[in-house]
């Protein structure tokens, strides 16, 4: 285990699928603390050489704080994200866009993983944070949040300004 690094030695990977374990750190990928990740992260990767390359399948799992987008309210969950990245030295290759491809010097000696690490974290964050399926939200008219209270708010009041509207006769 490389406690709070993210680069793997070449010369520790063998043939056939070699597997890391990494406990990595938010400030080792950006160089300052976030309190969105209060904890490690626990990074998994298997690299496989296929022939001058080097295919990574990377796992990163951690937890996350977030704020829901119902309610309001801070709360935890577990986050998983995964990416799967081809190292080439090849230079023409590595500047394909279409393809998970990093540039990878013959003069280096190993892999550094912060890149794809950030890549799985940012792609495993949800685009609707809810801290639970069945959040009720906020009142619109008083602001209470109706996962701890029930408002006193008038439930069917409706809204003078389209009173208008209700005198449109159709033909």
């Amino acid at each position: 285990m490389f406690t709070g690094r993210c680069r793997i030695p070449l010369s520790q990977v063998g043939e056939g699928v070699s597997t890391f374990t990494l406990s990595v750190g938010f400030t080792d990928l950006v160089g300052e603390t976030d309190s969105r990740f209060p904890d490690n992260m626990v990074v998994e990767v298997e690299i496989t050489p296929v022939d001058d390359d080097f295919l990574s399948r990377l796992r990163v799992s951690t937890k996350i704080r977030l704020i829901c987008d119902r309610c309001g309210e801070t709360f935890s969950r577990e986050l998983e994200g995964r990416v799967d990245t081809v190292y080439t030295q090849d230079p023409v290759r590595s500047g394909n866009e279409d393809a998970d491809m990093r540039w990878l010097p013959p003069e280096q000696n190993f892999i550094d993983v912060a890149d794809d690490i950030r890549d799985a974290l940012i792609l495993a964050v949800p685009d609707k944070c809810l801290c639970r399926e069945d959040c009720k939200g906020l009142c619109v008219r008083c602001g209470a949040n109706l996962n701890k209270t029930t408002c006193v708010c008038p439930k069917n009041k409706e809204d003078s300004r389209w009173d208008a509207l209700k005198n449109i006769k159709f033909d």
